[in-house]
């Protein structure tokens, strides 16, 4: 399901999932606040759509939400409940720029990359937080 996300100066994400009616207009539905993770402004965003890998839950098919902020860390989110799914710390300062890409011949994993002030670019595993 398609979504909006927006980074909020109050440490917090906004969002809404997006649906196209009968006329071709698009409704915006909000979504629970991503709120309680982060300990300054929310910077950069993005997202994406996993698919459960063989033998794992399929609760793993959720759409995830990747935030980065002042305070140097990014978050992985539950698009659809809102819950905080992990904490990415490694940057020394304001991260300023993240997005989500699938690894090829990896079996549907998934990986973050982000940039900060701290003049580093560095890589994640999303669902193990490395």
């Amino acid at each position: 399901m398609p979504h909006l996300v927006a980074a909020c100066a109050d440490n917090t994400l906004r969002h809404w999932t997006l649906k196209k009616g009968a006329d071709g207009s698009v409704a915006a539905a909000p979504l629970p606040e991503l709120r309680g993770g982060h300990r300054g402004a929310v910077s950069t965003v993005t997202s994406y759509a996993p698919v459960a890998r063989r033998g794992e839950p399929s609760s793993l098919n959720t759409a995830r939400v990747v935030s980065g902020s002042e305070d140097g860390t990014l978050r992985v989110w539950d698009a659809m409940t809102g819950g905080a799914l992990a904490r990415l710390a490694g940057h020394t300062a304001e991260v300023n720029a993240v997005c989500a890409f699938d690894v090829p011949g990896l079996d549907g994993a998934w990986r973050v990359a982000s940039g900060g002030e701290d003049a580093t670019v560095r890589l994640w595993d999303p669902v193990e937080g490395g």
